[in-house]
């Protein structure tokens, strides 16, 4: 699982003083309906890539969920770094995460 680097206060705390506008720009809106929407077989399209391997060696693996658990990592460390991009501070991005995800609420 992959850790969270500040607590559910630190995230609240900077989630209530960001400028949110932001999440309301049509491009971010997509960007994040685009994450969340992806099929199970697309998350495997994708993570077969990632890995260098043939989706059906991907399916087939003995490892196949800690590997698609890897580029899901790998995947939600990509959207912090994009929130960062647009002007969000790391706390504020995982705060934005976590609460996208339903791991704190707001």
């Amino acid at each position: 699982m992959l850790k969270v680097p500040y607590s559910e206060i630190e995230m609240m705390t900077a989630l209530a003083s960001m400028d949110d506008t932001l999440l309301q720009k049509s491009e971010v809106q997509d960007s994040l309906q685009q994450w969340f929407s992806l099929s199970q077989a697309e998350w495997n399209v994708q993570a077969a890539s990632f890995h260098g391997v043939q989706v059906l060696d991907l399916i087939n693996s003995p490892n196949y969920e800690s590997l698609l658990k890897a580029y899901r990592e790998k995947r939600v460390l990509d959207l912090v770094h994009y929130l960062e991009t647009l002007g969000y501070s790391n706390k504020e991005s995982w705060g934005v995460i976590c609460v996208l995800f339903g791991a704190i609420a707001t």
